[in-house]
């Protein structure tokens, strides 16, 4: 499916040219976001409601190929988060809502409607559109698209199709907005399975003895089995008692 900007949507008026400025407040949303695209975490309630007043951060979506924003949520409205079918979306590509009793849901942030006069499209991997709460590679084009790389024909042409950009992101769009699942290249395929690596990079660094941040996973193309290995890789943190051995008086300078 194609998704169009509402040009009538009040908070994107484009008669207000601070519009696209107010943009730059909440650009850290897309770092947040490009780290945990599809995972809901709660913050602290104190600093939540000092960042929805000072509207300091917004989960929206841009990217250098289409400057500032490509999708942006109205300002002072509080992250929606989706709550999918975890099976029908690793398996199937469906986001389907989770049921209420649902205790493994995926959660997923909406980075908003679009900017006026910029389009996505959600594709498979033959280039076919899809539908509404289908996941796919998403597309776009409008105004702030770039025209290519400079002075590289030849990515250019990878990077545009028929007009359309790729931004080598997998989405699915719902009730006109945009939720981003990940990028392309990080996406793990076994046996017909779409992994996430930061879930189990979350899961494995809570085991005690793991550094919080020293936690990798990615996959490795097995050629026997046509599918992907999923390899993991992981730092300990440093036993204190061996790193801090005492010293006696015969070894001090």
């Amino acid at each position: 499916m194609e998704l169009n900007a509402n040009p009538s949507e009040p908070a994107f008026a484009s008669a207000n040219p601070d519009t696209r400025g107010r943009a730059l407040i909440a650009v850290i949303g897309d770092f947040l976001s490009e780290l945990h695209p599809q995972r809901a975490a709660p913050l602290d309630i104190s600093l939540s409601s000092r960042l929805e007043r000072d509207l300091a951060v917004a989960p929206v979506y841009g990217l250098a190929e289409n400057s500032v924003a490509l999708a942006f949520p109205p300002p002072g409205r509080p992250p929606v988060v989706d709550r999918v079918d975890r099976e029908a979306l690793t398996g199937q590509g469906i986001a389907a809502p989770a049921r209420a009793d649902d205790r493994h849901p995926l959660e997923i942030v909406s980075c908003g409607p679009l900017f006026p006069g910029d389009e996505i499209r959600i594709v498979d991997e033959l280039g076919r559109e899809l539908g509404e709460r289908c996941e796919g590679r998403l597309e776009f084009r409008g105004p702030s698209a770039t025209s290519g790389y400079f002075r590289n024909e030849a990515k250019s042409r990878e990077l545009i199709h028929d007009g359309w950009l790729d931004s080598g992101d997998r989405a699915y769009v719902a009730d006109g907005e945009v939720y981003l699942t990940g990028r392309i290249k990080d996406i793990i395929i076994r046996a017909g399975r779409h992994i996430h690596p930061q879930e189990i990079e979350e899961a494995v660094a809570e085991i005690p003895g793991i550094r919080k941040a020293g936690v990798a996973v990615f996959g490795v193309t097995d050629r026997a089995s046509g599918t992907e290995r999923v390899v993991l890789a992981g730092c300990g943190e440093p036993d204190l008692e061996e790193l801090v051995k005492p010293v006696s008086p015969s070894d001090a300078v």
